[in-house]
């Protein structure tokens, strides 16, 4: 393996001294040129960086599940800051001051709300954090689907690793909407765990095998090298180039 990655022959303080320069030269664009009319607006370039830096790891199930005691355990476990983007996304339509509000006041049937509204309000709250010296993030409720997946991914940062909560359909919740939610998260978590960044823990299991279960998916996530994954991870949910003939 360290033939292939030479890189992972590396001394773990060596890693660590890396990434903490990769932050000073962020935090440096990100104060700009001094005669700039405003020092405190990011560049492109350290937003960039500095969303790259930061390590999120996504939880996320069908609706209504009990998630609660999982996000609680997770948190305290791995000492991720975490975060729903759902309740990001409802903050920011009730402030009013979204782009996207007034499409969504006269909404039409069925409509939903647009994958890349998710994943801008969860990006600049990200950014807040980390410039406040903040860079792990459980994030919960996201990905909903794989094209949130993919805008993230693309535009922000990379999913380190994504904790899918399966179990069964609570009776409140409609099969329908269980179904939908179900079938859109797939594809995030077969494309995630085919790069080894996806993990399930099933909500109905009795109380002592559903803490074996959550310790088994925090000991995977402890033994990934989140310093290395940013170099090693592949980004999955990008489109193939075409083949040359």
């Amino acid at each position: 393996m360290s033939e292939d990655y030479p890189f992972l022959a590396l001394s773990r303080r060596r890693l660590q001294a890396e990434a903490k320069a990769v932050e000073r030269n962020a935090r440096k664009l990100l104060r700009g040129p001094q005669n700039h009319a405003d020092t405190n607006v990011p560049n492109e370039y350290a937003r960039h960086i500095m969303l790259r830096d930061a390590q999120v790891i996504c939880i996320n199930g069908p609706p209504g599940i009990e998630r609660q005691n999982v996000v609680l355990e997770l948190v305290v476990a791995l000492g991720f800051n975490p975060v729903s983007a759902f309740t990001l996304v409802s903050n920011e339509i009730a402030d009013g001051t979204s782009p996207y509000v007034a499409m969504l006041q006269t909404p039409v049937l069925g409509m939903k709300l647009p994958d890349r509204m998710y994943v801008e309000v969860l990006s600049k709250y990200l950014e807040k954090r980390i410039a406040q010296a903040e860079r792990r993030f459980l994030v919960l409720d996201f990905p909903g689907n794989e094209s949130q997946a993919a805008i993230f991914e693309e535009d922000a940062s990379l999913i380190r690793a994504f904790v899918y909560l399966e179990g069964k359909r609570p009776e409140q919740t409609s099969e329908e909407a269980w179904e939908e939610s179900v079938a859109a998260s797939r594809p995030v978590f077969e494309k995630l765990s085919g790069a080894g960044r996806a993990f399930k823990i099933n909500v109905d299991k009795d109380p002592r095998d559903l803490r074996a279960n959550i310790a088994d998916v925090v000991e995977a996530l402890k033994s990934m090298s989140f310093v290395a994954k940013v170099l090693l991870a592949e980004d999955v949910f990008r489109p193939a180039p075409p083949s040359g003939r």
